[in-house]
């Protein structure tokens, strides 16, 4: 599927999805952080240049929605700095989604690249790193990693 393709899917959802996508997100986080819409659109446009680097296709915004949950109970001390960590872990989330080809839940990905967060103090390049070493999802030697 071309990037031009998948623009006029999204397109096509219509910026009164988008709305409730925003209010969505807002109401996961809470009084933590709240996402104004332009924010919303970013981070859509940053989903949907993970979908096309790794030639996927996304219907749902429940993974997005997961890991807003996942990524908001991280100590973040900024709105900042929760972008930055959910646009990371989408891209390794897509990334792997790429290489395992429903070979694993979604859930069971997140959740691997919250444990994976979480060991290195949430570290990005270091989790992207680890993933890039062991793509396989298997986490039996992450207390190995020093």
């Amino acid at each position: 599927m071309t990037e031009n393709n998948i623009m006029l899917l999204n397109a096509l959802a219509g910026v009164e999805e988008k709305g409730q996508i925003q209010i969505k997100l807002n109401k996961i986080l809470q009084q933590k952080y709240q996402l104004t819409k332009g924010e919303t659109a970013e981070i859509l446009t940053e989903r949907d240049t993970f979908l096309i680097e790794n030639q996927l296709i996304d219907f749902s915004f429940d993974n997005l929605f997961f890991m807003t949950e996942v990524v908001s109970t991280q100590p973040l001390y900024s709105k900042a700095a929760f972008r930055v960590q959910l646009a990371g872990f989408q891209e390794i989330f897509y990334y792997l989604r790429g290489l395992e080809n429903g070979t694993v839940s979604d859930e069971e990905i997140v959740e691997k690249i919250s444990a994976v967060s979480n060991y290195f103090e949430g570290d990005l390049e270091f989790v992207k790193g680890y993933f890039e070493d062991h793509p396989s999802l298997d986490l039996e030697d992450l207390t190995d990693d020093e």
